[in-house]
């Protein structure tokens, strides 16, 4: 699974990263590196098969633009949607 990386979520993995959880200095550099970062690892998944889980609420526009622009080569995610009252439901696999 993957995160889409934000200022948001760089801040919190700087200063209160959760349990087990590791994101290099480098990762934790920039929100444009972060982007490089995983795009790396979604390469690998790719080549191996792997469906990616995209963990990261889109609760915008430009969130699931940034869902887009880091999707655009072909990766195929497995989308949940989650509605408010904590319902899910599949929408791609």
């Amino acid at each position: 699974s993957v995160f889409l990386p934000s200022p948001k979520l760089l801040n919190q993995m700087r200063f209160r990263p959760w349990n087990g959880v590791f994101l290099s200095d480098e990762y934790l550099e920039s929100v444009e590196q972060a982007y490089q970062i995983t795009d790396d690892i979604l390469q690998v998944y790719a080549s191996r098969g792997v469906r990616v889980l995209c963990e990261t609420a889109l609760r915008s526009g430009k969130d699931f633009g940034n869902f887009q622009r880091l999707m655009s080569k072909g990766y195929e995610p497995y989308i949940i949607s989650e509605s408010g009252d904590g319902k899910r439901s599949q929408i791609s696999q």
